[in-house]
């Protein structure tokens, strides 16, 4: 009962019916959802120390400081960044041209991205501003730091429209290599020291384009990509794997606990 929070009575718990079979039945069914339970949590075990050793792997693979002949530029030297615009969630439908909402690409995307989540119309869509294979997509605003300039890196074939609150860093670099320094401490203590608000933070283009960064050869820069995606890729996969199991383990659950 409730309007604006709902709550269930003591009594009314009192008088849900369930099927209560013998212990020993109870039992085998429990042991069957613990296989399930024992295995996902495993799975997240194992996610959470690959997060943490792709951290400290990017980390490295991304440090030059001290390292000679490694030349060091802006990013507003290296690239240059678009402000996205004129997309609201009111305006995705099914089957229209590709689009990336700022608040999807911190709770819907990971780094790298072949294929859009939504779509919009094509009068809208050709309003818009648009990525192109190899851009990067930063999310702007955010009610909190982490989230802020969280990056997307748009590698699918079709160009796609970006909202407003979000930037487009367009540049002639490996896409793979330039949006893994959004995620470096160094760039997230640079976040923390430019990023404004309290309640809503933001960074702006300007402030970002300040930001300087090491730019080694195209050739050294594909190397260091290789081994970054090739992190993303088991990070993906286990993420996928734990999602099915979760899906898997709903389903047997309901079969196992329907007694109707």
């Amino acid at each position: 009962s409730g309007v604006t929070r709902f709550n269930v009575s003591k009594k009314r718990f009192g008088k849900i019916q369930i099927p209560l079979l013998a212990v020993s039945k109870q039992q085998e069914i429990v042991s069957h959802l613990d296989t399930f339970t024992t295995l996902i949590s495993n799975l997240e075990s194992e996610l959470d120390m690959r997060r943490k050793q792709y951290e400290h792997y990017r980390n490295q693979l991304l440090d030059f400081e001290g390292v000679e002949g490694v030349e060091w530029k802006t990013l507003g030297e290296v690239g240059e960044f678009v402000r996205g615009n004129g997309i609201q969630k009111k305006d995705f439908v099914e089957d229209g041209y590709g689009c990336i909402h700022y608040g999807q690409v911190y709770t819907q995307f990971d780094l790298l991205a072949y294929e859009t989540i939504t779509g919009i119309e094509k009068a809208l869509y050709d309003k818009c501003r648009k990525a192109k294979c190899g851009d990067i997509v930063l999310a702007t605003t955010s009610e909190n730091l982490e989230d802020v300039a969280k990056p997307v890196i748009w590698l699918g074939e079709e160009e796609i429209a970006v909202s407003g609150d979000a930037f487009i860093y367009k540049h002639n670099q490996n896409p793979i290599f330039m949006g893994s320094q959004f995620l470096t401490e160094r760039f997230s203590k640079f976040k923390g020291m430019n990023a404004k608000g309290a309640k809503v933070i933001r960074i702006t283009g300007d402030s970002m384009a300040e930001y300087k960064i090491a730019l080694p050869s195209l050739v050294k820069q594909n190397e260091i990509a290789e081994g970054i995606k090739s992190f993303e890729i088991l990070i993906q996969s286990l993420e996928q794997e734990i999602k099915l199991r979760k899906q898997q383990y709903e389903y047997y659950r309901e079969k196992l606990l329907t007694f109707e």
